[in-house]
């Protein structure tokens, strides 16, 4: 409202006027409030959803911890094939000098 002065009387068209401007106000307050109450509600739903979601520093843990023990008995069988492979080249190695030697034994007349 207008300030004319402290004793001075507004008229009621005066009066009528700025309260309707002042209702308007209030209504466009309203809504805003409203809308922002529903984006609130929205944002913590969705909040909600991620929490659920969402991994925590524990499940990253124990992810890692399988993922160590799966690499560590990869490398451990990694290691046992080399270590097979070896013996398996060594052994064929031995295999064919005793056909070799079979062989020049049954090749020699017996006595």
């Amino acid at each position: 409202m207008k300030s004319i002065g402290s004793d001075s009387p507004v008229k009621r068209s005066e009066f009528l006027k700025e309260t309707q401007s002042l209702r308007q106000g209030i209504n466009t307050l309203d809504r805003k409030v409203n809308n922002i109450a529903l984006a609130v509600t929205s944002i913590d739903e969705r909040l909600g959803k991620v929490e659920e979601t969402m991994m925590t520093k524990q499940d990253g843990q124990t992810i890692i911890d399988h993922v160590d023990a799966v690499m560590h008995r990869i490398e451990t069988y990694d290691r046992k094939a080399v270590v097979h492979d070896e013996r398996f080249n060594a052994g064929e190695a031995v295999l064919k000098d005793h056909e070799k030697r079979i062989t020049r034994l049954e090749a020699t007349p017996s006595k």
